[in-house]
């Protein structure tokens, strides 16, 4: 019997094939992990669709028979919230009836459509996990939720790492997913000021695959600049990372009352002048400080034996039965008349469909 099965479309932050791979290793439970897609982070997968239904977990192909039975096997279903207006929700839902299911929500998509989440989940009293504490916020009405923290992604492959060691030009490294929301041009903008002063250099890696971006990051930075935001108030997977690679992390403040953290914070009033303490100070000794202070944290907060059972037990003992209450157009009529999905809209490919679809959204709003 399959305890969980998380259902995704490119599986954001890599995190259910991390919270998957971490309950089989280290719990009694079992679970997979399917998605659709593969994105250009190429995070490790169990199962992916459009790669042929490969495991990369027990190295077997798997056909849609296979697939389904997985479905109608799992005790639980995990829905990647980023990615339920894609696929899986319409695909497989003749064998959701009857199933115990979790939704699994990852950042902005939450923050955006704080109003329409928040009513989905209070209406049908779903169970929610949350992977910033931020997010608890936009879904105030919703009862049944908790914050998780999220795991590192293959730990063992960066654990094949040697620490960095301190160097007199201190390169500092960012992955800007997207430079308006990170600040990266802010944090550019006070390292230019500061860097005829001290001998520091800037290295971002955009769009890079992740194993590509974690050797590049493991063998060639000193320190990490995250991000620096005023809503989030929280840090991003690639923190973890830079603190398992035993790299200092430059961040926002965060939210208190839920994680100390060893990082150095920042906003964008002090910027400069905290950038500029920074690495006035900055030595061997203090370098070495920082990098313990991080190894020491993440190896606490972000233990993925620890982790897989809370996420594994909360799961299994609060999930709801799911419920066909979309209204988000997820409906195989609409799949079958042409519709490509984008953000959770169904856009008519051709203006043939254009007439009818109009017609089909309108006895949606009905509904």
């Amino acid at each position: 019997m399959l305890d969980f099965l998380f259902l995704s479309n490119a599986d954001t932050g890599g995190q259910g094939y991390a919270i998957t791979q971490a309950i089989n290793r280290y719990t009694e439970y079992t679970a997979r992990c399917i998605k659709i897609n593969q994105n250009y982070i190429q995070y490790p997968y169990d199962l992916c669709s459009n790669l042929g239904q490969y495991s990369l977990l027990d190295g077997k192909f798997y056909s849609k028979t296979d697939i389904i039975n997985l479905v109608k096997e799992a005790k639980v279903l995990v829905f990647d919230t980023y990615d339920r207006y894609y696929g899986y929700d319409i695909l497989f839902e003749d064998y959701y009836i009857g199933k115990k299911v979790v939704y699994r929500h990852n950042g902005d998509q939450c923050r955006r459509n704080s109003f329409i989440v928040d009513r989905f989940h209070q209406r049908n009293n779903d169970a929610v996990v949350v992977s910033t504490p931020d997010l608890l916020k936009s879904i105030p009405h919703v009862k049944n939720k908790i914050w998780l923290p999220n795991l590192p992604i293959d730990l063992e492959y960066m654990s094949s790492f040697d620490l960095p060691r301190y160097n007199k030009t201190i390169v500092i490294g960012h992955t800007p997913t997207n430079p308006l929301r990170k600040g990266t041009f802010e944090f550019i903008e006070a390292l230019g000021e500061i860097a005829s002063k001290y001998p520091i250099s800037f290295d971002p890696i955009a769009f890079t695959p992740f194993y590509e971006s974690i050797y590049l990051r493991a063998t060639t930075h000193h320190i990490y600049f995250d991000q620096i935001t005023t809503d989030i108030r929280w840090y991003g997977n690639a923190s973890v990372e830079a603190s398992w690679l035993g790299q200092p992390v430059i961040c926002n403040e965060l939210l208190e009352g839920y994680i100390d953290t060893p990082f150095y914070t920042v906003t964008f009033e002090n910027l400069k002048e905290r950038l500029e303490e920074l690495f006035s100070n900055m030595n061997k000794e203090f370098y070495e400080e920082l990098q313990a202070k991080h190894l020491e944290w993440v190896k606490k907060e972000h233990n993925p034996e620890i982790l897989a059972s809370k996420h594994a037990e909360w799961m299994l003992d609060n999930a709801r039965e799911w419920s066909k209450d979309h209204q988000f157009l997820t409906d195989k009529i609409s799949l079958v008349e042409g519709w490509r999905w984008v953000r959770g809209k169904g856009i008519p490919l051709n203006k043939d469909n254009r007439k009818e679809n109009k017609v089909y959204r309108d006895s949606i709003k009905r509904r």
